[in-house]
């Protein structure tokens, strides 16, 4: 069956640096339980725009022991998880010159899409990214797959089953099979990602 998009996931797939928050407590020696509450339930809705991250930190930055601004918060956010595996940069460019259109699928607050998008040239690596805070849902509800599907059938008349969704979460994949996505539950750059990736080539030549 023919697969003409592949929609990446970004974190723990092309994106591979330690996770901020881990990093964050070994270089300022702060808990767990001390950040837990802003990512429980502040973070969730900066996901969506429904809160600016800005606003969002201002109140835990004593309690972080963070001596500089929001801004400079988040910079250290974006350097710590600025790691690109560039072996999945050039499947992305091989698919693509394959004339498979590949796109980011992200769950994401505003400014780190930003980020993402032009510090880290996401925007020349894929054909368009799709972030949670630009479509105000986020994976693994349906709303957030089925925004992106009507877009590509639009432009390009792309069938549900002609997409191939890979993401690190298995309740990611679970919930885009069940409206038809082709899936793969990534999980490291092992010979069974490479398969799928081979498959899509040689379908291509």
């Amino acid at each position: 069956m023919e697969t003409k998009c592949v929609l990446y996931d970004a974190d723990w797939v092309i994106i591979n640096a330690e996770n901020f928050s881990v990093q964050y407590q070994k270089d300022f020696g702060v808990s767990n339980e001390e950040m837990l509450p802003f990512f429980k339930w502040d973070f969730k809705k900066c996901l969506v725009w429904m809160l600016d991250i800005k606003e969002a930190l201002k109140p835990h930055l004593k309690d972080w022991n963070w001596k500089g601004s929001v801004d400079e918060l988040l910079e250290y956010r974006f350097k710590v998880e600025h790691s690109i595996d560039q072996r999945i940069v050039e499947d992305i460019f091989k698919l693509r010159n394959k004339w498979i259109k590949c796109y980011l699928a992200t769950k994401q607050e505003q400014h780190r899409t930003d980020y993402i998008r032009h510090e880290m040239w996401f925007k020349d690596i894929f054909d368009k990214i799709y972030s949670s805070a630009e479509i105000w849902f986020q994976k693994p509800d349906a709303k957030f797959f089925e925004h992106i599907y009507d877009e590509l059938s639009a432009l390009y008349w792309i069938k549900k089953h002609e997409i191939l969704f890979i993401d690190d979460s298995k309740e990611n994949t679970d919930s885009a099979k069940e409206i038809w996505m082709k899936v793969h539950h990534y999980q490291w750059y092992n010979d069974e990602y490479k398969n799928t990736i081979e498959s899509l080539l040689d379908d291509g030549l």
